[in-house]
């Protein structure tokens, strides 16, 4: 029994079988094959083909797929991503489509993996544009302030420009190029090295994490050149003169110094920054001028406004008003030069004195002010022309005055020494169809001349014609009257001040005019 078994081949291979089969059975139940996924970045093959053609290209599932394999329990954590490579080889780019397959390989652990692996997706999109190669000009920016009493002079950069590469959207995005650099409390040159920044149309900085998008050079090297400072009060010169009835009161300027830098040596040279009166021209105006000024303009080289340059200067214009004064003898008037022997009578008796000015000047001034002066040296007994001396007081000018004549008679009523007086109703219809005219020249003293229409009457009551006989008659009537009159004088005026008078008026023709 025992030989027969010993020698039955068929029952050891079946032994053998029923063996293995157990071991199997076994194996299976105890360390089973299970499915597992691993993330795996993706790699792109070929891509110097796109690059050569001019073009860019962009993953639309990303840069990374999950890859699908069958292992052993047991083995299952001997397994990482980095046993899987998956690529795409974009020479298999089907244009039309822009599909390519993904490819995946195993590296490592390859005896404890069953099957394939397989990735997901199986197949990627890849998008293609052109790339667009941009020259920009680097422009620059400081950040923060410098220690006090300095500013930055000038920032250079090596290069001054710079090549952006990339897909044609991402670069037009781009409206400027350059750099920033802190200044923070510098007081001395420096220099660096710093990355270029990009900024849109609205001059807002903005970053592209895009990696197709490259510059050349990556970095640019800066140079910043520190200045000392000085505050400079401003000063206005001006040009022009207002319109006729207007005043230039001064310049007014929102900014009353302003900051400069520059070299120590030319700084030191400056007291103040003189705006030049060819600038600042008021002719003609009747309102305030605004005049926009760079102040860089007026400053000599190599010094330059620390901050905004630009600012506004108003020149102040302002309209004139009038107010009127009314002088006699007996007020307001200063005599000198009389003779006792002679009666000195205005014609008419209250002159009227208007003065042009600024109403918060005008308010303030007396009759008292106009130092009114009359001299009657050498006036004889006849009608001769008025002359009227005046000042006018600071900020007003002299701008009407009524005519009169003097009338000068012998008080002793001699024959041919008197004269007529101009009757009352005459007088009053020549004050009240005289109009006055206004004159705006400024005058410190002046002196008005009686009108034509006076001196044509003098002239006729003096004449060589029948002069004798009208002269005794009239001194008759005088010595007539005079009994009664007596030999003092005898004026009645009042000094008043008004805001308007119509009374015959000449223009004050200067300066200083007698009137």
């Amino acid at each position: 029994m025992k030989n027969k078994l010993a020698g039955n081949v068929g029952l050891k291979v079946m032994s053998v079988l029923l063996g293995f089969g157990a071991w199997l059975a076994v194996t299976n139940i105890s360390n089973p094959e299970v499915t597992r996924t691993k993330t795996v970045p993706l790699t792109v093959l070929n891509a110097q083909i796109l690059t050569d053609a001019g073009k860019t290209y962009e993953i639309e599932n990303g840069d990374s797929v999950t890859v699908s394999y069958t292992v052993r329990t047991g083995s299952a954590s001997r397994i990482s991503a980095d046993d899987f490579r998956a690529t795409v080889d974009l020479a298999n780019l089907y244009s039309l489509t822009g599909s390519v397959p993904v490819t995946v390989e195993v590296l490592d652990h390859k005896d404890l993996i069953s099957g394939t692996p397989t990735a997901r997706p199986g197949i990627i999109r890849v998008t293609m544009e052109d790339i667009q190669n941009k020259s920009f000009d680097l422009t620059t920016r400081t950040v923060g302030n410098p220690a006090d009493g300095y500013a930055v002079g000038s920032l250079s950069l090596n290069p001054d420009h710079i090549m952006v590469s990339g897909p044609v959207s991402l670069v037009g995005r781009i409206s400027s190029v350059g750099v920033e650099v802190d200044v923070t409390d510098a007081s001395e040159d420096f220099s660096g090295t710093t990355e270029v920044v990009f900024y849109d149309a609205n001059g807002n900085k903005f970053e592209i994490s895009d990696d197709r998008i490259t510059c050349r050079p990556e970095q640019v090297d800066f140079s910043v050149d520190m200045l000392r400072g000085k505050t400079l009060p401003l000063s206005f010169e001006t040009s022009g003169e207002a319109a006729s009835g207007y005043r230039f009161t001064g310049a007014e300027c929102s900014v009353k110094s302003v900051a400069v830098v520059g070299e120590k040596s030319t700084l030191d040279s400056l007291n103040e920054l003189v705006i030049p009166a060819s600038a600042l021209n008021v002719s003609n105006a009747t309102e305030n001028r605004d005049v926009v000024l760079d102040l860089n303009q007026y400053l000599p080289s190599g010094v330059s406004v620390n901050g905004t340059s630009t600012v506004t200067v108003t020149l102040k214009v302002e309209a004139l008003n009038t107010k009127a004064f009314q002088l006699s003898l007996n007020s307001g008037i200063t005599e000198t030069g009389q003779q006792d022997q002679y009666v000195y009578r205005l014609d008419p008796e209250l002159i009227s004195v208007e003065l042009s000015g600024l109403p918060e000047d005008l308010d303030k001034i007396t009759a008292a002010q106009l130092l009114a002066q009359i001299d009657f040296t050498g006036m004889q007994p006849g009608v001769h022309e008025g002359k009227l001396s005046l000042t006018a007081p600071t900020g007003t000018t002299i701008a009407t005055v009524t005519p009169f004549t003097v009338i000068v008679r012998d008080e002793s009523g001699g024959p041919g020494e008197t004269v007529p007086e101009t009757p009352a109703a005459e007088t009053s219809a020549e004050e009240s169809g005289a109009s006055a005219v206004s004159a705006g020249h400024n005058s410190e003293t002046g002196e008005q001349s009686g009108g034509n229409g006076a001196a044509a009457e003098s002239a006729g009551s003096s004449g060589p014609s029948g002069g004798t006989e009208e002269s005794s008659g009239a001194a008759e009537e005088s010595s007539g009257r005079s009994g009664a009159a007596g030999s003092s004088r005898q004026r009645e005026s009042a000094s008043s001040e008004t805001s308007a008078t119509a009374r015959t008026a000449e223009r004050v023709p200067s300066e200083s005019t007698s009137h």
